[in-house]
C-alpha cells in the first residue's frame, strides 16, 4: 500500500473506535474495494469525463472527510461529510 493511505489509516489524531459498526464507514469500505470504483477508475483511466468527475467529486469529499476526522470535529460535521458521499454514489449506483 502507498504512503498516504498507511498515514491515513494510521494517524493518531482519529478515534477509530468511535465509528465502528457505523454503516456509511461500511459503506465506504464496500465502495472502494468493490467493483463499480474499480469500474469509475478503469473508465477515467481511458479518458471518461464522467468517471475523472465522480473521481474529483469523491476526492474532496473524502478530503474534507478526513479533514474533519482528523480535527476531531462534532460527529455531526463528520455525519454529514458520509450523507455527502453516500448521496454521490448512490447517484452513481442508481
Amino acid at each position: 500500500m502507498n504512503d498516504d493511505y498507511n498515514n491515513w489509516t494510521q494517524n493518531e489524531n482519529i478515534d477509530y473506535n468511535k465509528w465502528e459498526g457505523n454503516e456509511d464507514i461500511k459503506l465506504l469500505d464496500e465502495w472502494f474495494s468493490g467493483p463499480l470504483w474499480r469500474r469509475v477508475c478503469d473508465e477515467a483511466n481511458d479518458g471518461d469525463a464522467d468517471s475523472m468527475a465522480l473521481m474529483e467529486n469523491v476526492n474532496t469529499i473524502l478530503a474534507s472527510l478526513l479533514f474533519h476526522m482528523q480535527s476531531n470535529t462534532d460527529k455531526h460535521r463528520v455525519d454529514y461529510e458520509l450523507t455527502q458521499f453516500r448521496a454521490v454514489i448512490d447517484d452513481f449506483i442508481q
